[in-house]
């Protein structure tokens, strides 16, 4: 994944002012907030990557278990909206193995 001409989207920022968002910024917020309804407690929050044309994006999503998913982003420029067009999953680390949680006694 080369992320050189991307670079990471606050989305907390549209959750801020979730009241006064344009289309294309409540699709992004809508993206989301549909990952992290399917996101357990301890699951790390999804970063968003937006290139500098902002015609195209990419999530990451960490779970505990140690899947990674990556969500590939697209602007439909006549919905003015963004889609999420792939989805690939791939097993990696799990958190406790990367040292980031304790395994419980």
């Amino acid at each position: 994944l080369d992320l050189n001409d991307y670079s990471l989207f606050d989305i907390r920022e549209l959750h801020k002012n979730k009241e006064n968002l344009q289309v294309k910024e409540k699709s992004l917020l809508n993206i989301s907030i549909d990952i992290t309804k399917n996101q357990g407690f301890v699951d790390c929050s999804p970063l968003f990557y937006i290139n500098k044309s902002k015609s195209k994006g990419y999530v990451l999503e960490k779970k505990l278990s140690g899947m990674n998913n990556l969500y590939t982003l697209s602007f439909d420029e006549t919905k003015k909206s963004w889609i999420v067009i792939n989805k690939n999953n791939i097993m990696g680390t799990d958190l406790v193995n990367l040292g980031l949680l304790k395994e419980r006694e």
